[in-house]
């Protein structure tokens, strides 16, 4: 992670030059993305039909950066998220009502 945007030049000296040649390359290194985090909810919180129910889903480093899916019960409800410096967030609101009662929400990188 660290050779990430890292720079390396060769440089080519010799007495029939005026100049050094010199190439330069930039490496990009890929490596992934911190576990997601959920914030929110937490095993045996209450909620009520009615509720707001914000889930913020978190995961920080990676390049290139995650993109952040929310699952409801394996089917997809929420693609959107954005970017702060090295983290990236989802944050998923809805409206609790019955068939959320012991749904299964979870977030993908």
């Amino acid at each position: 992670m660290d050779d990430n945007g890292a720079s390396y030049t060769c440089e080519a000296i010799h007495r029939a030059l005026t100049h050094p040649l010199r190439a330069k390359i930039s490496i990009d290194v890929l490596y992934p993305p911190g576990i997601p985090e959920i914030e929110g909810y937490q095993e045996g919180d209450i909620v009520q039909v009615g509720d707001t129910l914000t889930l913020a889903c978190i995961t920080r480093g990676g390049n290139p950066q995650a993109e952040l899916i929310w699952y409801r019960d394996n089917v997809q409800v929420d693609m959107s998220f954005s970017t702060s410096g090295r983290e990236v967030t989802n944050i998923h609101t809805f409206t609790v009502d019955e068939t959320d009662n012991n749904a299964i929400y979870r977030c993908e990188a």
